[in-house]
């Protein structure tokens, strides 16, 4: 069974990888956009730091993403 560490991985921080990339958006560039270095994003996509609530719904935002609750 995944870690909840895994399963947001997985489930919710690809999603936002191949959605910038989809959008051929930088990493830097998404920064920009956030209000953050491209630093910050490099560790939030690879796993290794989280953003907080409101820099996690920046992010969505800035990908044309919702967050969206599901129960279970």
């Amino acid at each position: 069974m995944p870690t909840s560490n895994e399963k947001y991985y997985n489930e919710l921080i690809l999603q936002f990888v191949a959605r910038r990339q989809k959008l051929k958006i930088s990493q830097c560039e998404l920064g920009e956009i956030i209000g953050v270095t491209d630093y910050h994003l490099s560790k939030w996509e690879g796993g290794h730091r989280r953003p907080t609530g409101f820099l996690l719904w920046c992010w969505a935002e800035s990908l044309g993403a919702r967050l969206v609750l599901k129960d279970g």
